[in-house]
Protein backbone atom coordinates (compact mmCIF):
# COMPACT_ATOMS: atom_id res chain seq x y z
CA UNK A 1 0.00 0.00 0.00
CA UNK A 2 1.58 3.13 -0.84
CA UNK A 3 0.61 7.11 0.41
CA UNK A 4 -0.76 7.50 -2.96
CA UNK A 5 -3.25 4.63 -2.72
CA UNK A 6 -4.48 5.13 0.55
CA UNK A 7 -7.89 7.87 0.64
CA UNK A 8 -6.06 10.83 2.60
CA UNK A 9 -9.45 11.65 4.87
CA UNK A 10 -9.40 8.13 6.01
CA UNK A 11 -10.12 6.91 9.27
CA UNK A 12 -9.13 3.08 10.33
CA UNK A 13 -10.28 0.97 12.89
CA UNK A 14 -7.86 0.25 15.47
CA UNK A 15 -8.61 -2.36 18.04
CA UNK A 16 -5.19 -1.73 19.57
CA UNK A 17 -5.26 1.68 19.82
CA UNK A 18 -5.78 3.15 23.33
CA UNK A 19 -6.91 6.65 21.65
CA UNK A 20 -8.71 8.30 18.77
CA UNK A 21 -5.67 9.85 16.81
CA UNK A 22 -5.16 11.67 13.57
CA UNK A 23 -2.46 13.73 11.79
CA UNK A 24 -4.80 16.03 10.13
CA UNK A 25 -5.31 19.52 12.71
CA UNK A 26 -8.67 20.28 10.09
CA UNK A 27 -10.40 17.43 11.74
CA UNK A 28 -10.37 18.64 15.13
CA UNK A 29 -12.27 21.19 17.09
CA UNK A 30 -10.72 22.83 20.37
CA UNK A 31 -7.54 22.11 19.95
CA UNK A 32 -5.29 22.37 23.50
CA UNK A 33 -1.68 21.78 23.90
CA UNK A 34 -0.35 18.15 24.98
CA UNK A 35 2.97 16.55 25.42
CA UNK A 36 1.99 12.65 25.35
CA UNK A 37 4.52 9.90 23.52
CA UNK A 38 1.86 7.40 21.53
CA UNK A 39 3.57 4.31 20.66
CA UNK A 40 2.58 2.50 17.02
CA UNK A 41 2.10 -1.13 15.99
CA UNK A 42 5.43 -1.41 14.70
CA UNK A 43 7.16 -0.03 18.21
CA UNK A 44 8.00 3.20 17.19
CA UNK A 45 7.16 6.20 19.32
CA UNK A 46 5.35 9.32 18.17
CA UNK A 47 5.08 12.83 19.72
CA UNK A 48 1.20 14.05 20.48
CA UNK A 49 1.05 17.59 19.95
CA UNK A 50 -2.74 18.71 20.61
CA UNK A 51 -5.79 17.46 21.73
CA UNK A 52 -9.45 17.87 21.17
CA UNK A 53 -12.51 16.54 19.81
CA UNK A 54 -12.63 15.39 16.38
CA UNK A 55 -15.05 15.44 13.74
CA UNK A 56 -16.30 13.62 10.38
CA UNK A 57 -19.24 12.48 8.45
CA UNK A 58 -19.83 8.43 8.22
CA UNK A 59 -21.46 7.04 5.61
CA UNK A 60 -23.84 4.05 5.83
CA UNK A 61 -24.53 1.58 3.31
CA UNK A 62 -27.74 2.97 3.08
CA UNK A 63 -26.82 5.85 1.70
CA UNK A 64 -27.54 7.69 4.27
CA UNK A 65 -25.21 10.04 6.55
CA UNK A 66 -24.27 10.30 10.10
CA UNK A 67 -22.19 12.83 11.69
CA UNK A 68 -19.31 11.42 14.25
CA UNK A 69 -17.47 13.58 16.85
CA UNK A 70 -14.50 11.81 19.12
CA UNK A 71 -13.64 13.65 22.43
CA UNK A 72 -10.26 13.31 23.82
CA UNK A 73 -8.87 12.96 19.76
CA UNK A 74 -4.87 13.15 19.84
CA UNK A 75 -3.55 15.03 16.86
CA UNK A 76 -0.20 13.14 15.90
CA UNK A 77 1.39 15.03 13.32
CA UNK A 78 3.67 11.98 12.26
CA UNK A 79 0.48 9.33 11.39
CA UNK A 80 0.20 8.16 7.79
CA UNK A 81 -4.41 8.46 8.53
CA UNK A 82 -6.23 8.39 11.11
CA UNK A 83 -7.03 5.96 13.92
CA UNK A 84 -10.13 5.45 15.59
CA UNK A 85 -9.90 3.20 18.78
CA UNK A 86 -11.95 0.32 19.49
CA UNK A 87 -11.23 0.41 23.21
CA UNK A 88 -12.80 3.92 23.51
CA UNK A 89 -15.80 3.06 21.36
CA UNK A 90 -16.84 -0.13 23.35
CA UNK A 91 -15.70 2.77 26.32
CA UNK A 92 -18.50 4.41 24.70
CA UNK A 93 -20.84 1.27 24.96
CA UNK A 94 -20.41 0.62 21.46
CA UNK A 95 -20.75 -3.06 20.04
CA UNK A 96 -19.77 -4.25 16.48
CA UNK A 97 -20.57 -7.32 14.40
CA UNK A 98 -19.67 -8.58 11.16
CA UNK A 99 -17.76 -10.38 8.46
CA UNK A 100 -14.82 -10.72 6.04
CA UNK A 101 -16.64 -7.70 3.43
CA UNK A 102 -18.28 -5.46 6.35
CA UNK A 103 -18.15 -4.72 9.93
CA UNK A 104 -21.25 -2.61 11.61
CA UNK A 105 -20.85 -0.40 14.98
CA UNK A 106 -23.94 0.12 16.98
CA UNK A 107 -24.57 2.13 19.68
CA UNK A 108 -27.51 1.21 22.01
CA UNK A 109 -29.01 -0.63 19.18
CA UNK A 110 -28.22 2.73 16.18
CA UNK A 111 -26.23 1.79 13.38
CA UNK A 112 -23.64 4.89 13.57
CA UNK A 113 -20.16 3.47 11.46
CA UNK A 114 -19.58 0.82 9.34
CA UNK A 115 -16.31 -0.44 7.89
CA UNK A 116 -15.18 -1.84 4.68
CA UNK A 117 -11.51 -3.58 4.06
CA UNK A 118 -9.08 -1.74 2.47
CA UNK A 119 -5.74 -3.01 1.74
CA UNK A 120 -5.30 -5.12 4.72
CA UNK A 121 -7.21 -2.80 7.07
CA UNK A 122 -10.77 -1.56 8.38
CA UNK A 123 -11.19 1.42 6.85
CA UNK A 124 -14.85 3.32 7.96
CA UNK A 125 -16.92 3.78 4.98
CA UNK A 126 -16.24 7.72 4.15
CA UNK A 127 -18.22 9.82 1.15
CA UNK A 128 -15.00 11.60 0.64
CA UNK A 129 -13.02 7.82 1.14
CA UNK A 130 -15.24 6.00 -1.33
CA UNK A 131 -14.72 8.80 -3.75
CA UNK A 132 -11.07 8.80 -3.84
CA UNK A 133 -10.92 5.29 -5.28
CA UNK A 134 -10.69 5.85 -8.78
CA UNK A 135 -11.32 3.42 -11.84
CA UNK A 136 -7.97 2.30 -12.86
CA UNK A 137 -7.71 1.53 -8.76
CA UNK A 138 -10.44 -0.31 -8.75
CA UNK A 139 -9.59 -1.58 -12.19
CA UNK A 140 -6.62 -2.94 -10.67
CA UNK A 141 -7.76 -4.13 -7.52
CA UNK A 142 -10.34 -6.30 -9.68
CA UNK A 143 -7.75 -8.39 -11.70
CA UNK A 144 -8.09 -5.64 -14.85
CA UNK A 145 -11.64 -6.43 -15.06
CA UNK A 146 -13.16 -4.21 -17.36
CA UNK A 147 -14.43 -1.45 -15.95
CA UNK A 148 -18.00 -1.87 -18.27
CA UNK A 149 -18.81 -4.72 -15.95
CA UNK A 150 -18.10 -1.85 -12.87
CA UNK A 151 -21.83 -1.51 -12.13
CA UNK A 152 -23.08 -4.64 -12.09
CA UNK A 153 -20.97 -5.36 -9.29
CA UNK A 154 -23.54 -3.41 -7.02
CA UNK A 155 -25.91 -6.46 -7.18
CA UNK A 156 -22.97 -9.02 -5.96
CA UNK A 157 -21.01 -7.06 -3.29
CA UNK A 158 -21.77 -5.31 -0.48
CA UNK A 159 -18.37 -3.66 -0.28
CA UNK A 160 -18.36 -1.24 -3.47
CA UNK A 161 -21.23 1.39 -2.73
CA UNK A 162 -20.17 3.76 -4.48
CA UNK A 163 -18.35 2.61 -7.75
CA UNK A 164 -16.65 5.36 -10.03
CA UNK A 165 -18.01 6.14 -13.06
CA UNK A 166 -16.35 5.89 -16.60
CA UNK A 167 -15.96 9.09 -18.36
CA UNK A 168 -15.31 8.99 -22.28
CA UNK A 169 -12.92 6.20 -23.52
CA UNK A 170 -11.44 4.11 -20.91
CA UNK A 171 -7.64 3.17 -21.48
CA UNK A 172 -5.37 0.74 -19.57
CA UNK A 173 -1.38 0.25 -21.16
CA UNK A 174 -0.98 -2.56 -18.86
CA UNK A 175 -3.83 -4.63 -20.63
CA UNK A 176 -3.24 -3.35 -24.44
CA UNK A 177 0.18 -5.50 -23.22
CA UNK A 178 -1.36 -8.41 -21.22
CA UNK A 179 -4.86 -8.93 -22.82
CA UNK A 180 -3.50 -8.28 -26.99
CA UNK A 181 -5.32 -10.99 -29.25
CA UNK A 182 -7.05 -11.81 -32.09
CA UNK A 183 -10.82 -12.03 -32.57
CA UNK A 184 -11.92 -15.40 -32.96
CA UNK A 185 -15.37 -16.60 -33.94
CA UNK A 186 -18.11 -17.84 -31.63
CA UNK A 187 -19.69 -20.65 -31.69
CA UNK A 188 -22.99 -22.22 -30.37
CA UNK A 189 -22.93 -24.94 -27.84
CA UNK A 190 -25.79 -26.21 -25.69
CA UNK A 191 -26.22 -25.40 -21.73
CA UNK A 192 -25.32 -27.67 -18.78
CA UNK A 193 -28.42 -28.18 -16.78
CA UNK A 194 -26.91 -28.17 -13.14
CA UNK A 195 -23.49 -27.26 -11.41
CA UNK A 196 -20.82 -29.82 -12.52
CA UNK A 197 -22.66 -31.55 -14.38
CA UNK A 198 -20.39 -30.78 -17.66
CA UNK A 199 -16.71 -29.68 -16.94
CA UNK A 200 -14.31 -28.48 -19.40
CA UNK A 201 -10.36 -28.83 -18.81
CA UNK A 202 -7.07 -27.67 -21.03
CA UNK A 203 -3.11 -28.34 -20.42
CA UNK A 204 -1.44 -24.84 -21.14
CA UNK A 205 1.78 -24.14 -20.77
CA UNK A 206 5.18 -24.43 -20.28
CA UNK A 207 5.79 -21.10 -18.82
CA UNK A 208 8.89 -19.09 -20.36
CA UNK A 209 9.91 -19.46 -17.11
CA UNK A 210 9.61 -21.72 -14.04
CA UNK A 211 7.65 -21.02 -11.04
CA UNK A 212 9.64 -20.98 -7.55
CA UNK A 213 8.10 -24.95 -7.30
CA UNK A 214 9.67 -26.15 -10.17
CA UNK A 215 6.30 -25.98 -12.18
CA UNK A 216 6.01 -25.23 -16.12
CA UNK A 217 2.12 -25.49 -16.94
CA UNK A 218 -1.37 -26.03 -15.16
CA UNK A 219 -4.10 -27.77 -16.16
CA UNK A 220 -7.90 -25.64 -15.43
CA UNK A 221 -11.30 -27.61 -14.74
CA UNK A 222 -13.81 -25.10 -15.02
CA UNK A 223 -17.60 -26.12 -14.60
CA UNK A 224 -19.70 -25.17 -17.63
CA UNK A 225 -23.05 -24.30 -15.20
CA UNK A 226 -21.36 -21.67 -12.99
CA UNK A 227 -18.08 -21.26 -14.21
CA UNK A 228 -16.29 -21.39 -10.85
CA UNK A 229 -12.90 -22.88 -12.22
CA UNK A 230 -9.74 -24.83 -10.05
CA UNK A 231 -6.39 -24.90 -11.19
CA UNK A 232 -2.96 -27.42 -10.36
CA UNK A 233 0.05 -26.69 -11.58
CA UNK A 234 2.45 -29.48 -13.01
CA UNK A 235 6.39 -29.61 -13.42
CA UNK A 236 5.44 -31.70 -16.13
CA UNK A 237 2.52 -32.96 -18.84
CA UNK A 238 2.02 -36.13 -17.47
CA UNK A 239 0.96 -35.22 -14.42
CA UNK A 240 -1.93 -33.84 -15.82
CA UNK A 241 -4.24 -36.49 -16.03
CA UNK A 242 -3.80 -37.48 -12.28
CA UNK A 243 -4.36 -33.53 -11.67
CA UNK A 244 -7.61 -33.64 -13.26
CA UNK A 245 -9.14 -36.92 -11.82
CA UNK A 246 -7.95 -35.61 -8.03
CA UNK A 247 -10.29 -32.16 -9.45
CA UNK A 248 -13.30 -34.08 -10.35
CA UNK A 249 -13.14 -36.30 -7.16
CA UNK A 250 -12.86 -33.18 -4.92
CA UNK A 251 -15.65 -31.28 -6.64
CA UNK A 252 -18.30 -34.30 -6.29
CA UNK A 253 -17.07 -34.56 -2.25
CA UNK A 254 -17.10 -30.69 -1.83
CA UNK A 255 -20.55 -29.83 -3.65
CA UNK A 256 -22.25 -33.27 -2.95
CA UNK A 257 -22.83 -33.80 -6.70
CA UNK A 258 -21.81 -35.87 -9.36
CA UNK A 259 -19.77 -34.90 -12.61
CA UNK A 260 -21.23 -36.60 -15.70
CA UNK A 261 -19.07 -35.51 -18.59
CA UNK A 262 -15.60 -34.10 -18.91
CA UNK A 263 -14.49 -31.82 -21.85
CA UNK A 264 -11.11 -32.21 -23.30
CA UNK A 265 -9.06 -31.79 -26.20
CA UNK A 266 -6.97 -34.74 -28.04
CA UNK A 267 -4.08 -34.00 -26.02
CA UNK A 268 -2.12 -37.41 -25.35
CA UNK A 269 -1.82 -37.27 -21.69
CA UNK A 270 -5.70 -36.63 -21.55
CA UNK A 271 -6.63 -40.04 -24.06
CA UNK A 272 -4.62 -42.59 -21.96
CA UNK A 273 -5.65 -45.53 -21.12
CA UNK A 274 -5.20 -45.08 -17.17
CA UNK A 275 -7.37 -41.86 -17.25
CA UNK A 276 -9.93 -43.15 -19.41
CA UNK A 277 -10.38 -46.04 -16.60
CA UNK A 278 -10.02 -43.73 -13.89
CA UNK A 279 -12.88 -41.84 -15.42
CA UNK A 280 -14.82 -44.89 -16.27
CA UNK A 281 -14.66 -45.73 -12.23
CA UNK A 282 -16.09 -42.73 -11.25
CA UNK A 283 -18.97 -42.66 -14.00
CA UNK A 284 -17.56 -39.90 -16.04
CA UNK A 285 -18.38 -39.78 -19.68
CA UNK A 286 -15.11 -38.79 -21.43
CA UNK A 287 -15.53 -35.93 -24.47
CA UNK A 288 -13.16 -34.72 -26.81
CA UNK A 289 -13.31 -31.80 -29.24
CA UNK A 290 -12.69 -31.85 -32.65
CA UNK A 291 -8.83 -31.97 -33.21
CA UNK A 292 -7.17 -28.59 -33.84
CA UNK A 293 -10.24 -26.48 -33.62
CA UNK A 294 -9.69 -24.60 -30.51
CA UNK A 295 -13.31 -23.20 -30.47
CA UNK A 296 -14.93 -26.58 -29.91
CA UNK A 297 -13.39 -26.90 -26.72
CA UNK A 298 -13.51 -22.90 -26.45
CA UNK A 299 -14.74 -22.68 -22.66
CA UNK A 300 -11.67 -23.93 -21.16
CA UNK A 301 -9.29 -22.54 -23.82
CA UNK A 302 -10.93 -19.45 -23.25
CA UNK A 303 -10.83 -19.10 -19.23
CA UNK A 304 -6.74 -20.06 -19.99
CA UNK A 305 -6.51 -17.02 -22.39
CA UNK A 306 -8.05 -14.66 -19.89
CA UNK A 307 -6.52 -15.62 -16.68
CA UNK A 308 -3.26 -15.98 -18.12
CA UNK A 309 -3.92 -12.30 -19.43
CA UNK A 310 -4.77 -11.23 -16.14
CA UNK A 311 -1.61 -12.64 -14.43
CA UNK A 312 0.75 -11.45 -17.32
CA UNK A 313 -1.35 -7.96 -16.70
CA UNK A 314 -0.38 -8.11 -13.10
CA UNK A 315 2.95 -8.20 -13.38
CA UNK A 316 3.45 -6.29 -16.24
CA UNK A 317 2.15 -3.46 -13.97
CA UNK A 318 3.32 -4.28 -10.77
CA UNK A 319 6.98 -4.98 -11.71
CA UNK A 320 7.44 -8.29 -10.12
CA UNK A 321 9.15 -10.86 -11.83
CA UNK A 322 8.01 -13.62 -14.19
CA UNK A 323 8.80 -15.94 -12.08
CA UNK A 324 5.44 -15.29 -9.65
CA UNK A 325 3.42 -15.90 -12.44
CA UNK A 326 2.05 -19.01 -10.67
CA UNK A 327 1.09 -16.45 -7.86
CA UNK A 328 -0.05 -14.10 -10.19
CA UNK A 329 -2.30 -16.62 -11.76
CA UNK A 330 -3.39 -18.28 -8.43
CA UNK A 331 -4.45 -14.58 -7.55
CA UNK A 332 -6.86 -14.12 -11.25
CA UNK A 333 -8.78 -17.61 -10.71
CA UNK A 334 -9.57 -16.45 -6.90
CA UNK A 335 -11.19 -12.94 -7.99
CA UNK A 336 -12.68 -14.91 -11.08
CA UNK A 337 -14.15 -17.28 -8.41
Amino acid sequence: MTESDFPPDAWILDSGASSHMTPDASHIMGLRSTNVMVTIGNGEQLQATAIGTASFTALLSDGSTHPISLHNTLLVPALRFSLLSWRRMAEASASKAGNALETTITVYTNTVLETIPYSGLEMIRMPSAIRTVSVMQLHRKLAYLPPSAFTSLRTHTNGLLAVPAVKGTFDCNACSKGKYTRTIFKVRTTVSPAAYHTVHSDICGPFSVTTPGGSKYFISAIDEYSHRAEVRFLKTRDEAPKALVDMLTLAACQYDTTVKVVQTDNAGELTSKWFEDELAKLGVRHKLSIAYIHETNRIAERFNRTVTASACTLLFDSGLPLSLCGEALTHAVYTRN
